[in-house]
């Protein structure tokens, strides 16, 4: 199985990859045990369930999402290029999977927030903490461009809400089309959406 460490990664990793692709009940444990290499009784050292393994999943996503897009894009000091860099950088990372698979998984978050009936609480609570650090993440960079007076923007809580939805279809129609270039078609959209 390899060092203790390893597996749990390694599991987190085969689900980011599975779940991404297919969803979450599509993928059983048993196949994300055999994809991993690890013993389904190690699985349940390691998690209490599918579920336990999913949070993991989607907290690490998130992680990477901080670290290669969101984090990266505020580096900009100008808050409307902060906007265009975190979806071009988003565009690039949907490019690369792309590349590597031939498919456009969309927004792993997005995906299985479409599942949320069929999903454990758990699962549930972790999506919206997830959707209210995008919220707060889009709210920021609103009241910038705000305070800028670059653009005249009222109710900024519910506009970041209207900005993460729109970037949340964007992914969606690059994953039912699989073309990552509708992501960037649909940019001057976002800078419609807020007037900038």
């Amino acid at each position: 199985m390899g060092r203790t460490s390893d597996a749990r990664q390694t599991l987190i990793e085969t689900a980011i990859e599975l779940m991404g692709r297919r969803g979450y009940t599509d993928v059983g444990v048993g196949e994300l045990c055999r994809q991993a290499g690890v013993k389904p009784g190690s699985f349940y050292y390691f998690f209490d369930s599918k579920a336990h393994l999913a949070v993991a999943a989607l907290e690490a996503n998130w992680q990477y999402a901080q670290d290669n897009v969101l984090s990266p894009a505020a580096e900009a000091d100008d808050p409307v290029e902060r906007l265009d860099r975190f979806v071009t950088l988003m565009q690039q990372a949907h490019a690369r999977t792309y590349e590597r698979t031939g498919q456009v998984y969309g927004c792993t978050f997005g995906n299985l927030s479409g599942e949320l009936l069929a999903l454990d609480p758990a699962i549930q609570n972790k999506l919206r903490e997830i959707f209210a650090r995008y919220y707060a993440y889009f709210e920021a960079i609103l009241r910038d461009i705000h305070a800028q007076g670059l653009a005249d923007i009222d109710d900024i809580p519910r506009k970041a809400k209207s900005l993460f939805a729109l970037i949340e279809g964007m992914q969606m129609l690059a994953h039912t089309h699989n073309d990552p270039a509708l992501i960037t078609a649909l940019t001057p959209d976002i800078r419609a959406l807020i007037a900038a």
